[in-house]
């Protein structure tokens, strides 16, 4: 299901291509990477990997907002398997966020950015036939987060097209363990 909506959206993002290689002021992105895990959560899941998709206006020189969606895959710990007596688990946390970015000056093709955002997460855990359950709970648990971060664009010459590198931390207080991670994620943008 998740990876019907990932491919959903990427289906809407292509095709305003053509309205947007006649308009620069919308922007659009897809991209993926590393999801490391950092806090209470360490004990319990296992570092994963992203995917993100997004939509964006850009407002003027260097101020520009969009609407991402992200979804982040992550393994049960071992321990937490065996404690628990469960047979198999995943657990996964998805996101749609609003996210205002401030574009900072080039520096040869490269463009640092600062990004920032606030908006739904929700983690879902999953565990099998657990004999009892984990602190990180088993089913799924909503509420509002946030993400504040940077990275860089490089432009590829006269193609139109970006390639993105961007770090951030998100946090969201999702049941009795928040989720707080800093995906690393690597991407187009054009």
């Amino acid at each position: 299901m998740r990876l019907k909506i990932a491919a959903l959206i990427l289906l809407v993002i292509a095709s305003c291509l053509t309205s947007s290689a006649q308009d620069h002021r919308w922007t659009f992105d897809a991209g993926g990477g590393f999801s490391p895990l950092l806090g209470d959560l360490t004990n319990y899941l296992q570092n994963g990997w992203n995917i993100r998709v997004g939509a964006g206006y850009n407002y003027g020189p260097g101020i520009s907002a969009s609407i991402h969606y992200m979804y982040n895959s992550f393994g049960i710990s071992p321990l937490v398997m065996h404690d628990t007596h469960s047979s198999s688990g995943d657990s996964h946390v998805w996101s749609l966020t609003l996210d205002p970015k401030l574009t900072l000056r080039y520096v040869g093709k490269v463009r640092p950015f600062v990004v920032g955002g606030v908006g739904y997460y929700r983690r879902t855990n999953h565990l099998t036939n657990p004999s009892f359950v984990p602190a990180i709970g088993n089913g799924a648990f909503s509420s509002v987060g946030g993400s504040l971060g940077g990275g860089f664009d490089i432009d590829l010459r006269d193609t139109g097209l970006k390639i993105f590198s961007e770090l951030r931390y998100h946090y969201a207080p999702t049941g009795r363990v928040a989720v707080r991670m800093i995906p690393a994620t690597v991407g187009v943008r054009w």
